[in-house]
């Protein structure tokens, strides 16, 4: 979760370390991110994406005072929202294998549609 927030971070608040792991240049930035981090999962865990407002409070008001860009987190909220979203949508895509059968991602099982049994 860290990481993604770190990847959708700005880069000015970013220490610039070329090719190695992205790193806040504050190390309070850290705390705050560690903390926003767990929000972030919580709402994830909890697949609330189309709340847009519990996303804006648990994340833009924390992340908002570290912009240096108008100082408003909304944005930055509503991108950690969209990615995690997008993921959500991508693992509940049934996926084909080449057994014939469907894996259904959320729930790993796998399933045989009757036209397809041999």
């Amino acid at each position: 979760m860290l990481e993604a927030l770190l990847a959708l971070l700005p880069e000015e608040l970013l220490e610039p370390t070329p090719n190695k792991a992205k790193k806040p240049a504050e190390p309070l930035l850290t705390r705050t991110l560690d903390f926003v981090a767990a929000l972030a999962a919580d709402l994830v865990h909890a697949r609330a994406f189309s709340d847009k407002s519990a996303w804006n409070r648990c994340l833009s008001v924390f992340i908002g005072p570290w912009l240096l860009q108008g100082g408003d987190g909304t944005a930055f909220a509503e991108k950690v929202r969209d990615h995690f979203y997008t993921i959500e949508k991508v693992r509940l895509v049934y996926t084909p294998l080449s057994s014939g059968k469907i894996l259904i991602v959320d729930t790993g099982e796998t399933r045989t549609h009757p036209k397809w049994q041999y």
